[in-house]
């Protein structure tokens, strides 16, 4: 520690984003295991990691209907003790849907498992059917390129219990790793499915407001035009303004001024519906 302190400085801080370099990293942690594990430690680490008795219990109702022998088990099973999976992009396009629509779905994937407040079965299986219903897939069809991304296979154990049991990171890399080997996603998808969403929000909110602006914006023009040349310039609230305070049309006054209200609370209740997703999303 002393010779690290010794050796900090600021002018050896980067300021771009950090980048790690897996396959040193990777090195690092075979070096480590091998040279400062002995067989003991080394078996206390692997029953740490995934041969332990809570994990192997909820692996043993999934996978006990399907095999015939014990032996069975581990090439059922064995992505669920794997990292990263390598899956020929064949496999993804052996189904009914094409290149393009996987990607998408892949893609709208990933948005609805960051939202999702608990990683269990059932709020898995409910992003992945809002995601076929939205997307018009149906979905049995939609479920075989994931079984692919996750398990490496379009027939294992159940889907959402061994995404599950995976962990919501372990299922988003190899969802990741499943687009880029169909090559990633398109640019108009990312601008379509990825941007284009992240900006709605803010960009629906500003319109609104700026809206309520413009029906409530009285004083620059009455005091620059005053409606005119023609009317050219006239608003509901200058019209609202001339009708009753220089023709006293009373009613004709009180019914812009109704409408004005209106408006403004239509656009408010569009301005907290919008708002109130967003509030939810990151309680």
């Amino acid at each position: 520690m002393a010779t690290m302190v010794g050796r900090f400085g600021l002018d050896h801080i980067s300021l771009g984003g950090p980048v790690f370099d897996t396959t040193k990293l990777d090195w690092l942690n075979g070096r480590y295991i091998r040279e400062r594990l002995d067989a003991s430690a080394f078996s206390q680490r692997v029953g740490q990691w995934a041969l332990n008795e809570p994990y192997l219990e909820a692996i043993a109702p999934l996978a006990q209907s399907r095999i015939e022998r014990l032996s069975d088990l581990g090439p059922l099973a064995s992505f669920l003790f794997a990292g990263r999976l390598h899956v020929a992009k064949e496999a993804f396009l052996d189904g009914k849907l094409d290149d393009e629509t996987i990607r998408k779905l892949f893609v709208l994937a990933l948005d609805e498992f960051d939202r999702l407040d608990a990683w269990d079965v059932p709020a898995i299986e409910a992003a992945l059917r809002r995601l076929a219903t939205e997307t018009g897939v149906k979905f049995r069809d939609l479920v075989r390129p994931f079984y692919v991304a996750v398990s490496g296979s379009p027939t294992s154990l159940p889907l959402f219990n061994s995404m599950q049991l995976l962990g919501r990171d372990i299922v988003r890399e190899r969802v990741r790793n499943a687009l880029d080997t169909l090559g990633g996603a398109t640019a108009p998808q990312r601008f379509r499915l990825v941007i284009l969403p992240l900006l709605m929000p803010a960009a629906f909110l500003a319109l609104i407001l700026r809206m309520m602006d413009a029906f409530r914006v009285f004083d620059i023009i009455f005091v620059s035009t005053s409606g005119g040349p023609a009317d050219a310039t006239n608003t509901l609230m200058i019209y609202g303004v001339k009708q009753g305070l220089e023709f006293f049309n009373i009613g004709a006054a009180s019914a812009v001024s109704t409408v004005i209200v209106v408006c403004i609370l239509i656009m408010a209740a569009a301005f907290i519906a919008v708002l109130k997703p967003a509030r939810n999303r990151h309680a």
